[in-house]
């Protein structure tokens, strides 16, 4: 993995990250954490020291996950480490789907059970300023824990139910044409691509809109995916009616692309989460 792209994530009172666990002060400790993009794959991964002695291993940013994960069967070789068996005491507690090989998260939401990934409850979407007409419960979870609207760092782009990306894309083309883009063969996993010589600064804009009218812009930046030369396509994609890499279907996932240069302030005790839309529009940065 290599990029020569560096962002940092500002993830205050994260139990994924926190260290205020290994200090005796109780107060919260913020944890700049510098990451890098694998353009291969176009998810996040840090670098940590593990094991004894200590080995550097690349980890994916999970920011849902209660733990970082690795794999300790390849290329790992450490005087503390004890595998965990499969039907053992350990393996259920700690919340793993598979023992043998490499480890990988727990399921986040069984029939009521509380998730520990992060959503967020999003009221409407706007595309250049017009409300997309969507049936309310999409928005909402439902007691399965089903809909409603989720963060992630392990999706690469934001992805929509299929119920909600149809008349998202729809009436994403009607602007898009009526601000003269040029469409242009999709490329996959993308369907809205476009002439990127013919973008300038007229991408529709998208509007996510929370409680009490607060709107979370995401600006072109954001938005479009260079895929190659002259070829620009709108980086949110259909998600379809089936979960993945979990027990339930969010009807929006916010995911990596639409985060870059985004800061984002989790509040855990209060339950809030404060945010700066795209740090480029004031002349700033994550890096």
């Amino acid at each position: 993995m290599a990029s020569s792209i560096i962002i940092h994530f500002f993830l205050l009172q994260l139990s994924l990250f926190s260290l205020s666990s290994l200090l005796a002060s109780s107060q919260p400790h913020s944890f700049i954490l510098p990451i890098k993009k694998d353009p291969s794959t176009n998810l996040f991964y840090t670098s940590l020291g593990i094991g004894t002695p200590r080995t550097n291993f690349n980890l994916v940013i999970d920011l849902g996950g209660e733990n970082l994960w690795y794999d300790c069967d390849t290329h790992y070789n450490s005087s503390s480490y004890t595998p965990i068996q499969c039907g053992s005491k350990q393996c259920p507690e700690i919340g793993c789907i598979g023992c043998d090989g490499p480890f990988k998260p727990g399921p986040v939401s069984v029939e009521g059970v509380a998730s520990n990934e992060y959503f967020i409850d999003v009221k409407a979407v706007k595309i250049d300023g017009n409300v997309l007409n969507l049936k309310p419960s999409l928005l909402s979870l439902n007691k399965k824990g089903n809909g409603g609207t989720k963060i992630s760092t392990i999706t690469p782009f934001t992805e929509l139910h299929t119920s909600v990306y149809k008349p998202f894309i729809r009436d994403f083309l009607k602007k898009a044409s009526d601000r003269k883009l040029k469409r242009v063969k999709s490329v996959a996993p993308f369907e809205a691509c476009f002439d990127s010589t013919s973008i300038g600064n007229s991408v529709p804009r998208i509007d996510l809109v929370l409680q009490k009218g607060v709107q979370w812009t995401i600006h072109e930046t954001n938005l479009m995916v260079n895929v190659k030369k002259n070829v620009a396509c709108l980086g949110i994609v259909d998600g379809g009616t089936e979960s993945r890499m979990s027990f339930t279907k969010p009807s929006i996932l916010i995911g990596g692309h639409q985060l870059v240069d985004n800061l984002l302030v989790f509040d855990l005790s209060s339950s809030k989460l404060s945010f700066s839309s795209s740090l480029l529009v004031h002349n700033a940065s994550c890096s």
